[in-house]
């Protein structure tokens, strides 16, 4: 565990799939690796010096013997704790967009659910795009439409029915 002194130190703190979920900097008057005292859990959190920093080591024992023997010190200890696990549980863990949403229909029937997916993706500010195979079906709106196959392709198609 750490207590800096000086300087600023980027911390990142990752979730258990490796994805970034925290980033923040560091200040004097900070501990690294507080919330890592309560957990058995190796702790996935990567921190850098920014800018030029000095830092106090404290072994965990060492930590837990300087709280038990010091009340002062032990509620500051408490304090940082709840501070940082407030700003952990705050942290935004939400999965990242999808990029593309494909629907893939067979009939006629379900082509009304693109229409209504585009417009709703647009009213949430994406960028919908649809590709289709159907050149006399358009999406409603200014939503950009690309045909997937050229009907030439089926043009040159024969299709021949079973005996």
């Amino acid at each position: 565990m750490y207590f800096l002194l000086t300087g600023r130190v980027e911390a990142i703190l990752y979730d258990s799939l490796g994805k970034e979920i925290e980033k923040d900097a560091i200040v004097p008057g900070f501990a690294i690796g507080l919330i890592a005292l309560g957990s058995r859990v190796q702790s996935q959190l990567h921190a850098e010096a920014i800018e030029p920093s000095r830092a106090l080591r404290f072994a965990v024992p060492d930590v837990l013997e300087l709280a038990s023997k010091h009340p002062d010190f032990q509620r500051v200890l408490f304090e940082m704790a709840v501070n940082a696990f407030k700003k952990y549980m705050s942290a935004d863990r939400s999965l990242p967009k999808p990029a593309i949403v494909g629907v893939v229909h067979h009939s006629e029937a379900s082509r009304p659910l693109t229409d209504r997916l585009a417009r709703r993706l647009r009213s949430l500010d994406e960028s919908p795009f649809i590709a289709g195979d159907d050149e006399r079906w358009k999406p409603d709106g200014d939503i950009p439409f690309k045909l997937v196959f050229p009907e030439a392709i089926f043009d040159s198609m024969s299709l021949k029915a079973g005996p």
